[in-house]
């Protein structure tokens, strides 16, 4: 990753950390965060260091002697180098950040390599748990990579969801790939599904794979992961 995706005047330099620290802050808050891999230690050392940019820029501005500048400036390096550069090359160079959040938080994309520049192909398993909602007759699927404590799609694209509603007595569908699936594509856990109706009473089979994105932003054709095991809930 080259050097120049920092701007080097100061102003537009103010402008762009304001932008990068209102995307860190925006992806690493919530339940869960977008940005799950980010130790919270390493955001809170890294917003700290906006906070002392932001304090340096301001007393130049309010007095703007040889010595307020000096110190503007030795406050810039460092944090450049102590917090805004490790941070970005340690957790924003890579999934689950995505291209287009990288785009908007003013930091440059992977380079295409080879053909496309592919990642590789997702080798976790899906995990998942159902809650049924019987009053608003929802299946609630939450996901996440097998062994993780985290729910979500860590460090990968998507999941990729395959369902069949079928008879409480058929019997149960062996093959994820074969004819017959609907399928679904979701980013973000918990999937869902509305019930009721003629389908209230069946059983629905699921079955879940990872999907994994080029580094140029567009789906590999083989970007997938091996299928989950296949398991049915009744439909409320």
């Amino acid at each position: 990753m080259s050097g120049s995706y920092i701007p080097r005047p100061d102003a537009k330099f103010t402008s762009w950390f304001d932008n990068l620290a209102r995307n860190v802050e925006l992806h690493t808050t919530g339940t869960p965060p977008d940005w799950s891999h980010i130790p919270a230690e390493a955001t809170t050392a890294f917003m700290e260091a906006y906070g002392r940019w932001k304090n340096a820029a301001q007393a130049a501005k309010n007095d703007p002697t040889p010595s307020k500048k000096k110190e503007k400036t030795r406050v810039r390096e460092a944090e450049e180098t102590n917090a805004i550069r490790p941070y970005v090359k340690q957790y924003l160079h890579f999934p689950p950040v995505t291209n287009e959040q990288r785009d908007a938080a003013g930091i440059p994309n992977h380079k295409k390599s080879g053909r496309g520049g592919a990642v590789a192909d997702p080798t976790d398993h899906v995990e998942y748990e159902f809650i049924i909602d019987p009053v608003g007759r929802r299946i609630i699927v939450k996901f996440r990579i097998l062994g993780s404590s985290h729910w979500g799609k860590g460090r990968y694209h998507s999941v990729e969801i395959r369902y069949w509603i079928l008879p409480l007595d058929a019997p149960a569908p062996v093959d994820a790939s074969a004819p017959g699936w609907q399928s679904d594509t979701d980013t973000a856990s918990p999937w869902e599904i509305t019930g009721g109706g003629e389908d209230s009473g069946k059983r629905i089979w699921i079955a879940m794979r990872w999907k994994n994105r080029s580094t140029g932003g567009k789906t590999q054709k083989n970007g997938r992961g091996p299928w989950s095991e296949i398991r049915g809930v009744v439909v409320p």
